[in-house]
């Protein structure tokens, strides 16, 4: 019944780039069929439905370079839909991992609560940050911020703003 569920809101949320064959697209999503990251652990997804991926990430052998937005971070999508999403994309397409339950989606949200930037590939691998990584650059009383040159990783090739995200990314 989860699946049954996930495979609704998966074409409703997730079709328009990954495809509704989980086949992705070129320079749009990374496919989710046969992926070693959907048949892996079900932490790594359910961070990045609720806050969203960015960056390069290799999936099946090719390189991708965009970004995924969250879902669920805001608390608009319930646990459930999340479980349900996840179970169906893990047991699609040739796919055999377990199901997600909404209990787990339910702890791994409250373990990450306080996060508010998308996820990278190698948080997701469990890398431990470069030691000359970039910090976190905190708005100032006006909301500006300066970003200086040497402080900035580009990770795309090129960077736009997105205003329905407040985000600037690839």
């Amino acid at each position: 019944a989860l699946a049954r569920q996930g495979a609704t809101l998966y074409n409703a949320w997730c079709a328009g780039c990954h495809q509704t064959d989980g086949g992705g697209a070129e320079g749009v999503a990374p496919p989710l069929s046969r992926s070693e990251w959907v048949a892996g652990s079900p932490e790594r997804l359910v961070r990045i439905v609720l806050h969203g991926l960015v960056g390069p990430i290799q999936v099946r052998g090719h390189d991708w370079n965009l970004y995924m937005p969250g879902f669920g971070a805001a608390g608009a999508v319930s646990d459930s839909q999340i479980a349900a999403v996840l179970t169906f994309v893990r047991r699609a397409w040739g796919n055999r991992a377990p199901p997600v339950d909404p209990e787990f989606v339910a702890r791994e949200r409250t373990a990450i609560a306080g996060r508010t930037l998308p996820w990278t590939a190698d948080e997701l691998a469990g890398d431990p940050p470069a030691a000359d990584s970039a910090t976190l650059i905190k708005p100032d009383i006006d909301g500006q911020f300066n970003l200086r040159a040497r402080d900035a990783q580009l990770v795309a090739h090129q960077l736009r703003y997105h205003p329905n995200l407040d985000l600037l990314g690839p």
